[in-house]
């Protein structure tokens, strides 16, 4: 059973990590979403390559954040709160890369229809030389191609600012409960704006995808049709190719006009997210929009009083007649009853209509109001760490890895690698709860001579105290305190690690590989270690593995992740018994096991995204519960498919 949210102790959110590549960005991990509990031994398995260690990196401050944030006990620790101005910034490059992707998409569709009319016209009745027609050529396969290319990055694109949107709406939900500064009339204008402009944006990937599909179907036809050349095959597939490109053409116009209402809408939604020192620009901008000048009122009275007779109102009426001096020609008129008006006599495409004018005055009165990113940085919970939190923030996050040797100092003795930790922290030792604890110690082994907490002489007594019970709970003596990492043997090294990293009394310990370079028999004795802390220590761990037997061993839940996607998560016994995404079967298919007559290859499961998840371009996958507490990455065909299981 699980806790309640009372008892996390770790929120991981959007979690994004970046490295270079030969002047490329690489997503080693792609908006990670998990939370960890109290006294939890939480289980990351992945095969190499994964991004498990680089998560548990990040978490433990050690690996630079490029997008998303880490919180332990509801304080933020690594990363940022989410900037919906860098969201909408970035939303708002990509749809306008869309629509200049889109612009040369048109432009190619244009040369390859004249390309297939010229074919037709040349090749017309040629019954006898259609053999010798290079196809590729004559149906322009390398344009189709390219439009093809085209619009799948426009749908990746789609795609990316799809997730922003969702993103943007599961951070702003609620937002003024936390943070009172925020007021509940912001929140909402900034949900309903971001579901107007995400409709938007899904009706334009509706017609994208059916483009896609009709620019598919031509590059498969033209193949196929190549197998066998005669007139009666060039005829249909001209006939084919011609239907196909009428259809995308039709599109045109439609996916257009979605893509500059896209830009519209986006860009008031930067605008509202924008910082405070840019909004007296932005406000003058809104108002130049809707609000008119006297001057401009003036000639469209003279304009429309000439085509025909019109009656205007009485406070239109009151204004033309006191426009008597020059400076009064130049300000603007910000009543919204002679907005509408003067919006009448317009023609119909400079006109603004009734919802479009009171969505923009509604946005100058958000625009006066303090920016949302400001006020979430500013509140205490989303505030960034103060030089004394991050202090803490070492202290608290511990990490062992998974080379006991390379992580050792070897001109340390065990002591002073232990002592290091304490030494950067010396309120560990100095504070009264250890020295009662040295006192306790001390009267135990000399009960003739007791001592009170006062009467300690030295402080490094009681560190030294602290040093010999950790050395001793992990299973080491004494006199190992005096020798250098060099002298012990992998299992040894591991427990010294343990113990550097339980010093510090840290609330979660995140143990990357901790078994993977020791032998099987050491194995047993470093998990149950694990096991004998977390009760004696109340420790959490975030456990990083990709063996899944040990894990199934040792984790209260698991969590799957591939190439940096959280797959699947679930307590381990449910994982283990009803695994639902096919990179989890595929992961327990390949556990050894102790049955002679078992029959490996039959039983492996092979993992391909490809053929497994061929439709994620089209419909997006979501991490969704399909069970009580058991979440899995899929899109709606596989839920289905799942729910039918």
């Amino acid at each position: 059973m699980l806790k309640n949210d009372k008892d996390v102790l770790l929120n991981v959110r959007d979690l994004v990590i970046e490295f270079r590549n030969k002047g490329k960005k690489f997503k080693a991990v792609k908006g990670a979403n998990f939370d960890i509990y109290k006294q939890e031994i939480f289980g990351l398995v992945g095969e190499s390559g994964s991004g498990k260690t680089t998560i548990g990196r990040a978490i433990a401050g050690v690996q630079a954040i490029a997008d998303g944030s880490v919180y332990l006990d509801d304080e933020l620790v690594a990363g940022e709160a989410t900037s919906l101005y860098k969201l909408n910034k970035d939303m708002y490059k990509k749809i306008k890369l869309i629509q200049s992707k889109y612009a040369v998409n048109s432009h190619y569709i244009d040369k390859i229809i004249l390309k297939v009319k010229d074919s037709y016209q040349n090749f017309k009745g040629k019954e006898e030389g259609i053999k010798d027609v290079k196809w590729r050529t004559a149906f322009a396969y390398s344009n189709i191609s390219l439009v093809h290319r085209l619009t799948k990055d426009n749908l990746k694109y789609v795609n990316e600012i799809i997730k922003n949107f969702k993103r943007i709406n599961q951070f702003v939900v609620n937002i003024h409960e936390y943070i009172p500064e925020i007021s509940s009339k912001l929140e909402e204008s900034i949900l309903a704006k971001n579901t107007d402009t995400l409709d938007i944006v899904l009706k334009l990937k509706n017609k994208m995808s059916l483009d896609f599909f009709d620019l598919d179907e031509i590059k498969k036809k033209i193949k196929e049709s190549r197998k066998a050349k005669n007139y009666a095959n060039f005829e249909n597939l001209i006939k084919f190719v011609f239907e196909k490109l009428r259809l995308i053409k039709e599109n045109t116009d439609r996916i257009s006009r979605r893509i500059k209402i896209a830009i519209t809408l986006e860009e008031q939604n930067l605008d509202l997210s924008s910082p405070t020192k840019n909004r007296g620009k932005l406000i003058e901008k809104y108002k130049n929009k809707i609000y008119v000048s006297h001057q401009d009122l003036n000639k469209a009275y003279i304009s429309i009083k000439k085509n025909s007779e019109i009656k205007i109102s009485s406070k239109i009426k009151k204004v033309l007649e006191n426009q008597k001096d020059d400076d009064k020609v130049k300000e603007k008129i910000n009543d919204l009853d002679i907005i509408f008006e003067y919006n009448s006599w317009l023609e119909p495409e400079r006109v603004l209509t009734e919802r479009q004018i009171n969505t923009i005055v509604e946005l100058i009165n958000y625009l006066k109001l303090p920016s949302i990113d400001e006020l979430v940085s500013n509140s205490y919970l989303l505030s960034k760490p103060s030089k004394e939190q991050k202090r803490a923030n070492r202290k608290n996050i511990q990490m062992i890895f998974q080379d006991p040797g390379s992580s050792l100092n070897e001109r340390m003795s065990v002591e002073e690698v232990i002592a290091e930790g304490l030494e950067n922290f010396p309120e560990l030792y100095k504070s009264e709860e250890a020295r009662l604890d040295y006192v306790k110690y001390f009267n135990q082994l000399n009960p003739d001579n007791k001592i009170t907490i006062d009467k300690i002489e030295k402080d490094n007594d009681v560190k030294k105290h602290i040093i010999l019970k950790l050395i001793r709970s992990v299973g080491l003596l004494p006199e190992h305190l005096s020798r250098y990492p060099h002298e012990f043997s992998g299992g040894q090294k591991q427990r010294v690690g343990i113990a550097r990293s339980l010093a510090l009394k840290p609330k979660i310990i995140i143990a990357d590989e901790p078994i993977s370079a020791l032998d099987v028999s050491i194995r047993a004795q470093v998990l149950n270690l694990f096991q004998l802390f977390k009760k004696e220590y109340n420790l959490t761990y975030l456990f990083v593995t990709h063996d899944l037997s040990v894990v199934k061993f040792i984790a209260d839940r698991i969590a799957v992740i591939y190439h940096g996607d959280i797959v699947e998560l679930a307590q381990a016994e449910e994982l283990f018994k009803n695994p639902l995404h096919p990179y989890t079967k595929s992961l327990l298919s390949a556990i050894p096991q102790p049955d002679p007559n078992y029959n490996f290859d039959e039983n492996l499961i092979i993992y391909n995204p490809e053929v497994e998840h061929h439709d994620y371009i089209f419909d997006l996958p979501e991490f969704t519960e399909v069970r009580e507490n058991h979440y899995v990455l899929a899109n709606k065909r596989e839920l289905k498919e799942l729910l039918k299981k």
